[in-house]
């Protein structure tokens, strides 16, 4: 039980924390690539208009890494017992 317990707790960290990187990547990288698309266009280019809202995505990665914590904090404690 607390090898499943390990093992769930430190995928979720990961997914936590993989999910963090993915978004804060996205918001920088999307903002670029619209500028290099509008370089040959007359009209106006503003990187705020493509900065993207990952706060629902952000709270549950917290979430996750939250859950992974005290999933390895518990194995810990549980180990320490025996």
């Amino acid at each position: 039980m607390k090898k499943i317990l390990l093992k769930l707790s430190g995928v979720s960290f990961f997914m936590g924390v993989l999910t963090i990187l993915v978004t804060s990547f996205t918001n920088k990288l999307i903002p670029k690539i619209a500028s290099i698309k509008f370089i040959g266009n007359l009209g106006s280019h503003s990187e705020s208009n493509y900065i993207m809202d990952f706060k629902f995505e952000n709270s549950i990665a917290a979430g996750l890494i939250l859950m992974g914590v005290v999933g390895i904090v518990l194995c810990m404690i549980k180990k320490d017992k025996e």
